[in-house]
Order: C-alpha cells, then sequence, then structure tokens
C-alpha cells in the first residue's frame, strides 16, 4: 500500500508582541518553502485556540498530519501549550532560544530552507490574509496608497551586537546571513514593480558586505521604472560604506538612491556611550558622514535608549547628546525604547526565573501573567536601583501631569485612573519608578523620561479599576 505524504498545518498564534527580528516571518518563510517543495500545506495566520480548534480535528480525520507551529514570541506559550495536549507530535520553529528552553520538539529551518522560502516567498503573498509587516510600511501609507510588501533578500546578520536576538537565534546555522542570488532578486522585483507594489526589506542588513548592496540597487534602477517606494534597514557601517563606494566614483549618493526608488532607509542611532556598551558596528564619525551626505526625510534613525548598564549619568548624556544634533522631546516621543543585552532569550530567563513576577528587590518592572507588548523589556537594573523606592512617592505621581500626556501622547483612557495599592501588577512598580525618577535631582529630563516610559509602553492601558 503506497504510504499517504502528510499534509503540513503552519501555525502562527495570535501575539502582540513586535516582531524583533526575522525569525517572526518565519511562518510565511516555511510556507513558501515547503509549498515551493511540492507539499500539501496549510497556513493559519493570527490564530487562537478556539478559532482553529475545528479545523485541525477535521484536517487530522482527512489526512495525516505534520503540525508545525511558530514559537517567537512569549504570548504563544500558552497556546502551544494546548496544542501539545491536542498534536502530541507537533514540532515547533522560530526563536530557538524559546524553543530549547521549553524542550519541545523543533523543526529546525535550515539555511537551505530559509534559501528557498525568501527567494520564492512573493509567489505566495496573495495567499497571505495577513502577512506581517513591522510598522515600516506606515512610512508611505500617508501620501502613497500603493500595496506595500515585505520580501527578503537576506536573511539573519553577520554583525553580533550584544543587545540583538538575531545571533542567539543563529548560532547553529553554517552562516549567520542567508542571502538570495542576484537572479533571484531580481525577480522578486520585477514582480513586485509589475504589481505595482511598494516593497519593505525586511532583511536584518539589506546592503550587506563585499558591494552586495550596490550590485542590488543596481537591479533597483533597472527594474523599477515606476519609481516604487522601497524601504529596508542597515548598518551605520553598511550605509557608510556604500555611499564611500559611491562617492569615490563620483556618483552623487541621494540621485543614485533615489533613481532605485529608496524612499527611507531605517539606521540604529544611539549615544556614542551606548554604541560602544552594545558593541555595534560604526563610529558616531561614520553617524555624522551618513547625516550630512543624505537628506534628513531618506534616513529614519531608530533612536533608542534604557540599554542594561544605563545610569542617570548615561541618560543626562544621551538627552543632551541627542539636543545637540536636532532632535526635539516630541520627535523623540514616539521612538524611544529599550531592550535587554541578551536580547529575547535574557528577558525571558529573568521572567522565568521569579515565576512570573519580577519584584522590586529584583530590580525590574513587575509583571502580571504572561509579558506583553506593554512591557516586553526590563529597566537597568542601575537605573532602577537609583530611582525606585517603595514608599508613599508612588503617590507623588499627580493625576493631573499623568493626565497631561496621556492627553498629549493619546496613551490610553485608562491611564488617567487614580493609582491603587495593586503590588502586583505593573501599574504599581511603574508609578512607583516613575515618582522615582521625578523626585530623584540627578535626572535632568525628567519630562523626557515620562514620555519613554509612557508613551513607548503605553503601560497604563493596564491599570486595574
Amino acid at each position: 500500500m503506497e504510504k499517504m505524504e502528510p499534509k503540513y498545518i503552519i501555525l502562527d498564534f495570535a501575539t502582540t508582541e513586535v516582531v524583533r527580528g526575522s525569525f517572526g516571518y518565519d511562518p510565511y518563510i516555511l510556507y513558501s518553502f515547503l509549498k515551493t517543495s511540492g507539499a500539501n500545506v496549510e497556513l493559519f495566520e493570527d490564530v487562537t485556540p478556539l478559532k482553529v480548534h475545528k479545523q485541525l480535528l477535521k484536517s487530522r480525520e482527512e489526512s495525516r498530519l505534520r503540525v508545525l507551529s511558530a514559537f517567537w514570541s512569549y504570548q504563544q506559550e500558552e497556546a502551544n501549550e494546548w496544542l501539545l495536549t491536542e498534536f502530541p507530535e507537533a514540532e515547533f520553529f522560530g526563536y530557538r532560544p524559546l524553543i530549547k528552553r521549553d524542550g519541545v520538539k523543533e523543526y529546525v529551518l535550515d539555511d537551505t530552507a530559509i534559501h528557498i522560502g525568501i527567494a520564492h516567498l512573493h509567489e505566495y503573498i496573495e495567499e497571505f490574509a495577513y502577512g506581517l509587516l513591522s510598522d515600516c510600511d506606515l512610512h508611505t501609507k500617508s501620501d502613497d496608497a500603493r500595496r506595500v510588501v515585505p520580501l527578503f533578500s537576506s536573511y539573519g546578520c553577520g554583525c553580533n551586537c550584544t543587545f540583538c536576538p538575531v545571533p542567539p537565534n543563529r548560532k547553529h546555522a553554517l552562516n549567520r546571513r542567508v542571502a538570495v542570488s542576484l537572479e533571484e532578486f531580481r525577480t522578486m522585483c520585477q514582480w513586485a514593480f509589475r504589481n505595482d507594489y511598494n516593497v519593505h526589506f525586511c532583511d536584518e542588513d539589506f546592503i550587506g558586505f563585499f558591494g552586495e548592496g550596490l550590485e542590488k540597487l543596481n537591479v533597483l534602477r533597472q527594474t523599477n521604472p515606476r519609481n516604487n517606494k522601497i524601504i529596508f534597514l542597515t548598518t551605520v557601517s553598511s550605509l557608510k560604506n556604500l555611499l564611500n563606494t559611491l562617492i569615490h566614483a563620483n556618483i552623487d549618493p541621494e540621485t543614485y538612491l533615489r533613481e532605485a526608488g529608496v524612499h527611507l532607509i531605517e539606521v540604529g542611532l544611539e549615544s556614542p556611550s551606548l554604541r560602544a556598551v552594545m558593541n555595534k558596528t560604526g563610529t558616531m564619525d561614520d553617524v555624522m558622514f551618513i547625516v550630512k551626505t543624505l537628506p534628513k526625510d531618506m534616513v529614519f534613525w531608530l533612536t533608542m535608549s534604557l540599554f542594561p548598564g544605563e545610569n542617570i549619568q548615561t541618560l543626562n548624556d544621551a538627552g543632551e547628546w541627542f539636543d545637540e544634533h536636532g532632535f526635539s522631546i516630541n520627535e523623540l516621543g514616539d521612538r524611544l525604547s529599550a531592550s535587554t543585552t541578551g536580547g529575547l532569550g535574557q528577558f525571558f530567563q529573568l521572567y522565568h526565573d521569579s515565576n512570573g513576577y519580577l519584584d522590586a528587590a529584583r530590580g525590574c518592572i513587575v509583571l502580571d501573567g504572561t509579558p506583553t507588548r506593554l512591557s516586553p523589556s526590563i529597566i537597568p537594573m542601575s537605573l532602577y536601583n537609583d530611582c525606585f523606592t517603595i514608599n508613599e512617592k508612588a503617590m507623588a505621581v499627580r493625576r493631573e501631569e499623568i493626565k497631561f500626556w496621556v492627553e498629549r501622547y493619546n496613551i490610553g483612557p485608562d491611564a488617567t485612573t487614580d493609582f491603587k495599592d495593586c503590588r502586583n501588577t505593573r501599574t504599581y512598580c511603574v508609578a512607583e519608578f516613575l515618582a522615582g525618577v521625578w523626585n530623584n535631582p540627578r535626572v535632568l529630563r525628567k519630562r523626557l523620561m515620562y514620555i519613554l516610559i509612557l508613551a513607548r509602553y503605553r503601560v497604563f492601558q493596564a491599570v486595574q479599576q
């Protein structure tokens, strides 16, 4: 009797966490790989156990299933626990530190599978109900109604920045970065522009190394006659090297990039002290070279703060540096965020070791339940210890003061609620931390800190009435 080929079921359970690396797109890359390989595969995007339960049971009755579930976000853990009760043979892919920590069976996307998946992803874009995108596509929606599609010309990154979650996820790989061929890149570009799409290249570093970026930009110049908009992320050092190459060839960088359709280049920007701690590629001289070479509207600087090891002095230095280089508080308000030195893995370890709560003695924000987008990272212990005390200072965060920031930055309707003694909720601890900041005379840019905590985390949406 001929053995029946399995039907692959790919599950990507719903999460409110932001995509922190290309592994967040793995469900789509895996779908592309399996479809291209001729497999019978179905993808369930952004689903819950309740929504998918009956469909999975019906599929199991009709065919032999191989269930592959994404595990790149903490919030998917509970759904995956449910999945294992129904399908104990289920396999998991995504963020390897989470998979290894839970000891579940792993489905490995090796370099070959990733290469095939990203090279053919454009062929299946129309089959996706959602298709993950970061907020990058919003940059073109205000003045351009054309669809923005997420594509990859590479996956992973050759750098090894200390805070980044990407390197820990690629430790097993032969190459930390997988790139498509130039002809494969040309094919996906021709498809996008033939359909009149704008493109967000989701690579960790689109420009890459050894002239790769220049070759891809040449392809874009050849295949993009309607000047569809291109958005990509890169590193300071990669962009600086590209610009230098163009200048040495007597080519104006802005003109060259505009003719390729480049609408926006996203580059991380930190103060010099943070850059050194993070072991990021490129120098501050490189940053200033980029600022002087390209127009302001072409580069979107991803400004970040509250990295591990920071203290009041580094925050004050960073604020002074931002002021010096023309960044207003209004501009920074929605662009500051936080991270942990070990990326996702370190945060999860801290969360796990505390059995669900990170209390004040541990020097971190208290979490109730599963970590969410509202509190994905840890305030540095050095800063926390300096500002945070458990006492009546929590009530010093006046209702009127919070209401001012709520109205200004549209933080949420619950933010104006009076604080109550809810010691095991994130509300209580963040309130006290803010009070500690506000009452600490060493913090010179208190309102910047308020914007940082309130506007970015929107923690007061979680206030319990």
